[in-house]
């Protein structure tokens, strides 16, 4: 939070070119049902300056649709061991998932929005979520073409560690890399691609901690 921020500063004003219209303008960015709760929850503590808003569009009441994201991770998982045939139950589901997704957004309903995390948004990521793991699991487990996957066999092991590497370490990394070669090093493929060449290069750092990590079988769970 800036100081003297005021709502303006949070909000997008009134009329905007990108706001959604309709049924759909419950989900514009701070002016929704969960940026309203925040807005009375969390001014009932102590705070330097009142709670106006967010500038990610994230709320307290993300953490509905985040369960949701979780539980279709655990049925998956629990088809995957348990159901007679795990790669037909994903796609079936993975349909299911998308098909319901588009009816809530072309609806008019629910729009698709990461950001907010939206109930269509659970069922679109979920959807291809499960797509992409009943490929990989006929792939991997039925046909038994293992060996390129070993890459992120590394990181699946350790996936907590990746997570809270990539959220903690990250600009760190990044910084360093910059301070100690320079930025010419990284413009290689032209100046415009030096922040992925720079995000590729914080990325094998980690990979090569996750990979030591698991050649020692150091595994962090929860």
């Amino acid at each position: 939070m800036q100081p003297h921020a005021n709502s303006m500063d949070f909000n997008t004003p009134e009329g905007w070119q990108h706001d959604f219209t309709g049924f759909f303008a419950h989900w514009n960015h701070n002016r929704n049902v969960g940026w309203s709760f925040d807005r009375w929850l969390l001014n009932e503590f102590p705070r330097e300056r009142p709670y106006v808003g967010y500038l990610g569009g994230y709320t307290t009441l993300n953490f509905v649709p985040t369960i949701a994201t979780m539980i279709l991770g655990l049925m998956a998982g629990t088809w995957i061991k348990r159901a007679d045939q795990p790669a037909r139950q994903l796609m079936i589901a993975s349909v299911a998932c998308l098909a319901f997704s588009f009816v809530l957004h072309f609806g008019g309903i629910c729009p698709i929005v990461k950001r907010l995390w939206t109930p269509a948004w659970v069922f679109f990521s979920g959807g291809g979520c499960l797509l992409i793991l009943a490929a990989l699991y006929q792939i991997i487990d039925v046909r038994q073409w293992r060996r390129w996957s070993f890459p992120f066999v590394v990181v699946g092991v350790n996936s907590l560690a990746f997570y809270v590497m990539r959220h903690t370490l990250d600009i760190w990394f990044s910084e360093t890399l910059r301070k100690h070669f320079g930025t010419r090093v990284f413009q290689i493929f032209g100046p415009e691609l030096q922040p992925v060449m720079i995000g590729a290069c914080t990325f094998l750092i980690f990979w090569l901690v996750l990979l030591w990590m698991y050649r020692r079988k150091i595994y962090i769970r929860l």
